[in-house]
């Protein structure tokens, strides 16, 4: 009966695929260094390396290979799986393009990346002059995403292209009875101007386009895709140069009424549908809230700086002002906290960057919603939003409820 001795070192070895990590540190360059020096039937070493300091993995790897002494073996190969970097990671070093800075949602998002991320280098906004404060006055007080070249110089420009590696487009109009060319503007015309923009920026890691859960409002249910519309984002581009007296501006404007909910909603889904066939193959990714409501915790509870909305209604019914809602009491109210949209807003290019390097001809989208996971009727919404009126009334109460 033959009993068998152990291989040896070099035949233990010998077609071996080895799985490392700690490849980048002082002792895993040693240990590659070894095996590719001392071993050549080693067939392969795979080594998992994060994005860290502005660096890629790959951009790690080669550096570490740079360490490693040069062998030439070519039945030999190392091969980087790159971990996804962290949230913190991510944002190390960042350089962010934003509109819609002076809105609602824009102050809290600013607030959380320089509160959460204070790794992050710098943040620009593109803020125009309205209601005769200047940009710069706006800006002291929380250019121009309608102007030729988004209001840039052409120093403003350069600066941004080559900074700028994430943007995140959050400006629009949000009337829902918005004349239809000035929302075409606003919504749609802006966001191709800043997605030329984007393409010029040479570290660009993701476009993010903020939406709404509403844009295909007409359909049961809508998933994370991009729904066909009825007429093309090209034609609504088209009539948004007609006057608006202009009878076929009229008969547009009229059949488009038939389409969508209101302009609001038409123009945000033909600007994802812009973003769609413009951005193919490039790093966009579309985020979707429903109506945002004031903050749960963040920056502090119950922060709002609007009456939008259901804010207005329950502002208005606690004052006295409002005494009765046209309301379906069992209808869900698809409402969000602004601080947990925010969140999830910052995550989005994170989760769409990682999407996106393992197939470019995705287009990741996010339904930011609470009916699915959290569901609240707006039977219920009313009945806590009297309950909490009770507890803390308003000093200019006109008519009391109780």
């Amino acid at each position: 009966m033959g009993t068998s001795s152990p291989p040896s070192l070099d035949d233990f070895y010998e077609g071996a695929e080895i799985l490392m990590t700690g490849a980048t540190g002082f002792l895993g360059k040693l240990l590659i260094e070894k095996l590719l020096r001392s071993f050549p039937r080693v067939k392969t070493i795979y080594v998992i390396v994060r994005a860290k300091k502005n660096q890629s993995p790959q951009q790690r790897i080669d550096k570490m290979l740079d360490t490693v002494a040069t062998i030439n073996r070519p039945n030999q190969t190392i091969m980087g799986t790159a971990s996804p970097p962290s949230l913190d990671d991510f944002y190390e070093g960042a350089e962010i393009l934003m509109t819609g800075a002076t809105g609602f949602l824009g102050k809290l998002l600013i607030e959380k990346l320089l509160r959460s991320f204070p790794r992050v280098k710098t943040i620009y906004v593109i803020v125009r002059a309205k209601k005769n404060q200047s940009p710069q006055q706006r800006i002291d007080k929380m250019l121009d995403t309608v102007a030729p070249d988004l209001g840039l110089s052409p120093d403003d420009k350069r600066l941004v292209t080559s900074k700028v590696n994430l943007v995140f487009h959050c400006a629009a109009t949000l009337r829902f009875d918005e004349e239809l060319k000035e929302a075409i503007r606003t919504n749609m015309c802006a966001t191709q101007t800043m997605l030329d923009l984007a393409k010029q920026c040479k570290n660009l890691k993701m476009f993010t386009y903020v939406s709404t859960a509403f844009s295909n409002s007409y359909r049961k249910n809508i998933e994370e895709i991009i729904y066909k519309a009825h007429t093309h984002y090209s034609e609504l581009l088209k009539i948004s140069k007609l006057d608006v007296d202009d009878p076929k501006y009229q008969e547009t404007r009229e059949r488009l009424s038939h389409e969508n909910m209101n302009t609001y909603t038409l123009t945000k889904a033909a600007a994802e549908q812009l973003l769609c066939e413009e951005a193919q193959f490039f790093p966009v990714c579309i985020f979707r809230p429903s109506i945002v409501i004031s903050t749960w915790k963040e920056p502090i509870p119950g922060w709002i700086d609007n009456l939008y909305g259901p804010t207005g209604l329950v502002t208005g019914a606690q004052a006295g002002v409002v005494r009765t809602f046209l309301v379906d009491p069992d209808v869900k109210a698809d409402i969000v906290p602004a601080d947990l949209v925010v969140n999830a807003l910052i995550c989005a290019p994170w989760n769409g960057h990682e999407r996106f390097h393992k197939d470019p001809s995705c287009l990741p989208i996010y339904n930011y919603v609470n009916s699915k996971d959290n569901p609240l009727t707006w039977g219920e919404f009313i009945t806590k939003s009297l309950k909490e009126g009770v507890k803390i009334p308003s000093s200019q109460t006109l008519w009391s409820y109780v």
